[in-house]
C-alpha cells in the first residue's frame, strides 16, 4: 500500500470517476486537504478562488494535488458543491 493510500484510503473520486489512490496521486509529492461543505456560506465564497488557484498551480507544479473532503451530510449537497470544483475528492 502506498503512503497516500494509507492516509486517504484506496480510492479517490476524480471528474473521470473513482480511481485507485495510487494512480490518482502517482506523481504527487504534496497534497493539500480542503475540508468544506455545501451548507457553509464562507466555504462557498472561498471555493471558486481555490479552484482558480488550483488550476494555475497544477500548470506549473504537477506534483501538487488538492483533495476535497466534504462535511456534507447528504450526497446531493456533495454532488452539487463538488461539481463547481476542479480538483478530486475523497469518496
Amino acid at each position: 500500500m502506498s503512503y497516500f493510500a494509507s492516509l486517504f484510503g484506496n480510492e479517490i473520486q476524480t471528474k473521470g470517476g473513482i480511481v485507485p489512490t495510487t494512480e490518482a496521486l502517482a506523481n504527487t509529492k504534496v497534497v493539500g486537504i480542503y475540508f468544506s461543505a455545501h451548507w457553509c456560506p464562507p466555504c462557498r465564497a472561498f471555493t471558486p478562488l481555490l479552484s482558480t488557484f488550483y488550476e494555475d498551480l497544477v500548470e506549473d507544479h504537477e506534483d501538487v494535488e488538492i483533495l476535497f473532503v466534504s462535511s456534507d451530510k447528504e450526497a446531493a449537497g456533495f454532488d452539487e458543491y463538488w461539481s463547481q470544483m476542479t480538483f478530486p475528492a475523497l469518496p
